[in-house]
C-alpha cells in the first residue's frame, strides 16, 4: 500500500512539473510554430513600421502604426526561427518611466493578412511619443526637430526622379521647370500633431543642413 502511495505521489509531482514546464514555455513553442513558415523573412524586403505597443490583460501585444492608424497583433520571431531571443515588451516597457508617455518603436518584419498578425524579428526603441507643434517647427532644420520628435516616416528623393502627385503636388509650383529636371535632393518627413492628424514637411539641403521649404497638415487615413 505504501509502495502504491509513493508511486502515486511521484507520478503526481512529475505530471505537475511537466504542466508547469509546458505553461512556462508555451510562448516559445507558439513562436516556433509561427516560425515554421518563416519564409516570410526569406528573399523578401521586410516591412518597417513606427508606432506604439499596448500590452493586453491576457499578455498579448498589439501594435498601432501611428502613421496609418492600423493595429496589428504582434508575434515575436528571431531571424533563424530556431530560438526566441527578443526581449518581451513587458521587460522593455511600453511607456517612458519618468513621463509615462508611450514610447515609439521601430518594428520590422512581415504582416500576415490571413492571421491579421505582424511577425517581427527586430525592435528598435525610439523616443517617447510626443506630438509636434506645427508652428514651432516652421523654421527648424530636420536634425533639430528629430532631437525631440521621432519622424513616423522619412524619405530622401531626387527631384528629377520624383512624381508630382498626392502630397508632392506642390513641387511644380515651388521649383522652376529647370530645377525640376535637376537631381536636387529633397527630404520628406512626417510627424504626429495629434491622435488624428499628421504634418509632412519637405526639406532641401543648404550648408549641410536640411532646411524646411514646405509643410502640409492632414488627417490620418487620408488617401492621396
Amino acid at each position: 500500500m505504501k509502495h502504491l502511495k509513493t508511486i502515486f505521489i511521484i507520478t503526481t509531482i512529475t505530471v505537475g512539473c511537466l504542466l508547469v514546464y509546458f505553461w512556462l514555455t508555451r510562448e516559445q513553442w507558439e513562436t516556433r510554430e509561427r516560425c515554421t513558415g518563416c519564409e516570410v523573412f526569406e528573399n523578401q524586403e521586410q516591412e518597417k513600421h513606427i508606432g506604439t505597443v499596448e500590452i493586453l490583460p491576457n499578455g498579448k501585444t498589439v501594435f498601432t502604426d501611428q502613421m496609418l492608424g492600423s493595429t496589428y497583433k504582434l508575434i515575436a520571431c528571431d531571424a533563424n526561427c530556431e530560438t526566441k531571443e527578443l526581449l518581451p515588451f513587458s521587460k522593455i516597457g511600453v511607456k517612458d518611466y519618468a513621463t509615462q508617455k508611450q514610447i515609439y518603436f521601430d518594428i520590422r518584419g512581415k504582416y500576415i493578412p490571413e492571421k491579421d498578425e505582424f511577425v517581427y524579428n527586430s525592435i528598435i526603441v525610439l523616443n517617447e511619443r510626443n506630438f509636434i507643434n506645427a508652428k514651432e517647427i516652421k523654421h527648424l532644420t530636420f536634425n533639430k526637430i528629430q532631437e525631440k520628435h521621432t519622424a513616423l516616416e522619412e524619405e530622401t528623393f531626387l527631384l528629377n526622379e520624383s512624381h508630382y502627385a498626392g502630397l508632392r503636388g506642390f513641387l511644380p509650383h515651388y521649383f522652376t521647370e529647370i530645377q525640376l529636371k535637376q537631381p536636387i535632393s529633397i527630404k520628406e518627413a512626417t510627424w504626429e500633431t495629434s491622435d488624428s492628424t499628421l504634418i509632412t514637411t519637405w526639406f532641401i539641403e543648404k550648408q549641410k543642413q536640411w532646411q524646411p521649404i514646405e509643410h502640409y497638415e492632414w488627417k490620418k487615413g487620408t488617401e492621396f
